[in-house]
């Protein structure tokens, strides 16, 4: 498998580590490190382990004990819950969906998920207008229409339009130019 395991940032507050980090505390002597601490790194490094050795049927060919060992932590195993952790038999245990959280198909899509965020993140470096400028007057356009189709003469082509439209779009623009560079339309648009 690839280099990495997928890690939630609340797990340290889960109930489930926070249950075996009071157990751990009674059963173990901690020592200096704090049991939340010991907890998350034996899951670090169970999964590590596995993301490199686990079946696809989510099956390790380790023991409890075995883990335990690995993970450097004593009766780590019995107190993890069942969701996480089964033991089949004595050199066997399962982790319950773990392909489904760390397999192939979950990488990519927590890698195409957090692509999705970037670019959501991401600004423009395009600038935009922040007003359009106007094209056409829709209601003008609906009654031109209907006074040629009235009258029995043939709307101009596409081809025959867009120059119009262009032109009629640059002439707009330089009025509206104008038009804010004169003041006394500035004191008329504010008074």
């Amino acid at each position: 498998m690839g280099g990495w395991i997928k890690w939630e940032k609340d797990l340290e507050s889960d109930p489930r580590v926070l249950r075996m980090a009071k157990e751990l505390k009674r059963i173990c002597n901690a020592g200096e490190f704090h049991p939340v601490t010991l907890v998350c790194g034996g899951l670090v490094r169970l999964w590590s382990y596995a993301d490199s050795h686990a079946r696809a049927d989510d099956t390790l060919d380790l023991g409890p004990s075995e883990i335990d060992d690995l993970i450097g932590i004593p009766n780590f195993c019995s107190i993890m819950p069942a969701d996480w952790l089964r033991q089949i038999d004595e050199h066997t245990v399962e982790l319950p969906n773990f392909q489904g959280h760390n397999g192939i198909e979950a990488r990519k899509k927590a890698l195409t998920q957090k692509r999705v965020e970037t670019h959501r993140k991401r600004k423009s470096v395009t600038p935009t207008l922040t007003t359009a400028l106007p094209d056409q007057d829709q209601d003008q356009t609906k009654t031109k229409r209907l006074r040629s189709a009235s009258v029995g003469d043939s709307s101009p082509s596409e081809s025959e339009r867009a120059p119009r439209t262009a032109k009629n779009a640059a002439e707009k623009r330089t009025k509206l130019a104008a038009a804010i560079a004169d003041p006394t339309v500035l004191r008329r648009l504010t008074a």
